[in-house]
């Protein structure tokens, strides 16, 4: 603003003066006043700085929100440029994935973005998939455990729990190597006789399970149904009831089995091939190897006469003699060297 005017002559006589020049800090303007080459006079004028500051101040303000607004128009539509482009997918993947979260595989991430959050998309419904087929897979074998287990109760209350008897001193214990096995060993007193047996079925799991569970009960009922039976008359039949069963199941199984019978706690009948028997004598501390003989049962070929192989044999026991009686889980155990345990080791035991 103007706040101080002077003019004068060329005498530099004040010919006019307003204002006030020492009220404010100003700045100064001299303009000399002519006429053709004359000098005629001087033209001073003061001004206040303070107006023309606010007017530059005002004026960078206004570009500066100026440039500002534009700014912020540009960051709303950048912004709702990437919410479309990189937040909506994403938010929708993370929807997924806490469903996932959840438990819930029953969906599927659909985008159509034309880059790599579509790919991305592809990949996460492949690994739904996979998860899906995986969660399958675990509840199928949940169940088949369950039912595992229970074949393992069943084949567990099948074996005698108790073991006394008129003639021997008896231990048994039997570890399948799966939770189900077809290994079996029964202890049945029946009639004045005493009858132990010992059996395997080939393979593992619950089919060679359940066969072996199918043999003893036909041997317990037979036993019961038969008094006085000889070892090599039941196994015959046996024979024939297993070979039936495992030729209506489609099964090609077979049974080793042997059959043993006292009825005075010296002479011991027995029949069936099986595992060798091991016999310590306490007279002289050694230990006798006996094999077995005959053939397997259970054969789904019909024409074999199995019951022509059934050889009845007999071994005499003394006080304080010991049966051993084992299957091929223990002979062909491995150490972590893969050494099997053999028959000779378990001679030196």
């Amino acid at each position: 603003a103007i706040t101080y005017i002077r003019v004068t002559d060329d005498n530099n006589t004040i010919l006019m003066e307003t204002g006030d020049v020492e009220r404010f800090s100003h700045l100064t303007v001299r303009e000399t006043v002519r006429r053709g080459d004359r000098v005629i006079g001087t033209v001073r004028i003061d001004f206040t700085p303070a107006p023309l500051l606010m007017d530059v101040a005002t004026n960078t303000l206004l570009n500066f929100l100026a440039v500002g607004f534009i700014f912020s128009v540009l960051l709303v539509f950048i912004y709702n440029t990437l919410e479309g482009l990189v937040h909506t997918p994403l938010t929708r993947l993370m929807r997924s994935v806490e469903n996932i979260g959840r438990g819930n595989l029953d969906q599927k991430v659909i985008l159509q973005t034309d880059d790599e959050f579509e790919k991305l998309a592809g990949a996460f419904n492949g690994m739904l998939v996979r998860l899906r087929e995986y969660q399958d897979r675990m509840i199928i074998e949940s169940q088949l455990r369950r039912e595992m287990e229970v074949a393992r109760q069943i084949q567990t209350a099948l074996l005698p729990d108790d073991l006394s008897n008129d003639y021997f001193e008896i231990a048994a214990s039997m570890r399948p190597a799966e939770t189900v096995g077809g290994d079996y060993f029964d202890v049945i007193q029946a009639a004045g006789s005493l009858w132990f047996i010992i059996g395997d079925v080939s393979g593992h799991g619950v089919t060679s399970g359940l066969i072996s569970m199918m043999a003893q009960t036909a041997i317990s009922t037979a036993i019961t149904a038969n008094p006085g039976i000889a070892p090599a008359q039941l196994l015959s039949l046996i024979d024939k009831i297993l070979s039936e069963n495992l030729r209506k199941m489609s099964e090609d199984r077979y049974m080793t089995i042997t059959l043993f019978c006292s009825t005075d706690g010296n002479i011991v009948d027995f029949t069936g091939l099986h595992q060798d028997i091991l016999l310590f004598r306490s007279s002289d501390s050694k230990v006798e190897t006996i094999a077995t003989d005959g053939i397997w049962i259970g054969l789904r070929d019909l024409s074999i006469d199995a019951g022509a192989a059934m050889i009845g044999q007999r071994l005499q026991v003394q006080l304080n003699d010991v049966l051993v009686l084992y299957s091929d889980g223990i002979t062909e155990a491995m150490n972590v060297n893969e050494e099997m345990y053999g028959e000779d080791r378990l001679l030196t035991v």
